[in-house]
């Protein structure tokens, strides 16, 4: 199906999603491939989806990205790249994320890799009145090989938000990368 969230997508918009993600089914890129990016390996490719949602967000086309994450997985990184899209400090939050990312940590549980339970847990967290979830994992030991693919979008949140950041630095997850030190250098 075509995006039919955004009809009508930034010139820009298709041109850098062009340019640094290939072709596309149609004229610009539909919800299976905006998906495809957000949930990638590859961090460039998330960044340029991302790139293309800010571009060219409405309410109603994430609620439609959100509809057609059909794996766990990639409902996971589909939230979270809405999120990076929307959120940018402590007074903002996105509960419609929010939502996707607590319903599907619930009905995963023990599916998911342990790298993308702690970033749905710290995404989670952008609630100010949930640290539920990254309580729960910040007791379990991270490996830098389970934090590859979601150091970077970790970090991105920590160095958004103040909170998320000083109750992590409380918690004190035993992960690679993210010892007290490392988590208050990102203040």
């Amino acid at each position: 199906p075509i995006y039919s969230g955004i009809a009508n997508p930034t010139p820009y918009a298709v041109f850098n999603w062009h340019k640094n993600m290939g072709s596309t089914q149609g004229t610009f890129a539909n919800e299976r491939e905006i998906i495809a990016a957000l949930s990638s390996s590859d961090a460039r490719k998330r960044s340029v989806a991302r790139g293309y949602l800010e571009m060219n967000q409405t309410e109603s086309s994430f609620e439609k990205l959100f509809t057609e994450a059909q794996s766990p997985v990639a409902a996971i990184w589909t939230a979270v790249g809405v999120l990076e899209v929307m959120v940018h400090t402590d007074e903002a939050t996105h509960t419609l994320s929010i939502a996707k990312i607590r319903e599907t940590l619930e009905k995963s549980a023990g599916s998911l890799t342990p790298g993308l339970e702690a970033l749905a847990a710290v995404a989670v967290a952008i609630d100010p009145m949930d640290t539920t979830y990254l309580e729960r994992v910040a007791n379990r030991p991270l490996s830098e090989k389970d934090l590859t693919e979601v150091a970077y979008d970790i970090t991105r949140i920590l160095k958004c938000s103040t909170r998320i950041r000083n109750k992590l630095f409380e918690l004190n997850p035993p992960w690679a990368g993210f010892a007290k030190a490392d988590i208050e250098a990102l203040g």
